[in-house]
């Protein structure tokens, strides 16, 4: 109960952005198969390397880009890099043309997003309240 304002709003947009990850890379496999006639091969490629770029996007570019933009900034780069990616999908017809075109924009997004909301709320906690709540 005693956490600021800013926290909780924080958490709820973390909330957000974890459930909306969660449908929509569940969701991916029902345009997918219709869109590219792919089997299970295709969406188990295209699922691991969209999690491996988020891997990747995390250990070499998320701390660097949040640094340079700072949270607040990195919070919006990271939702218009996933509407973006969201958006483009359906119109892009060529799957590997698809693939990257969504894949890059949409996982750096998401490696974006959830550390820069994260710092955005740490802003508003004393250093020795954090990772208390």
């Amino acid at each position: 109960g005693d956490l600021p304002r800013a926290v909780w709003l924080g958490a709820l947009a973390m909330l957000g952005s974890a459930y909306a990850f969660a449908a929509l890379t569940s969701a991916l496999p029902l345009f997918y198969v219709p869109m590219f006639d792919w089997t299970a091969r295709e969406l188990g490629m295209v699922g691991t390397a969209f999690g491996f770029s988020m891997a990747v996007y995390n250990i070499l570019l998320t701390k660097r880009i949040i640094a340079f933009l700072g949270p607040g900034s990195s919070s919006i780069v990271a939702s218009l890099l996933i509407a973006i990616a969201v958006v483009l999908s359906p119109l892009i017809r060529s799957p590997s043309a698809h693939v990257a075109g969504m894949l890059l924009p949409f996982a750096l997004g998401w490696a974006l997003q959830l550390p820069a909301l994260s710092q955005l709320s740490a802003r508003h906690v004393a250093a020795d309240r954090r990772g208390a709540a």
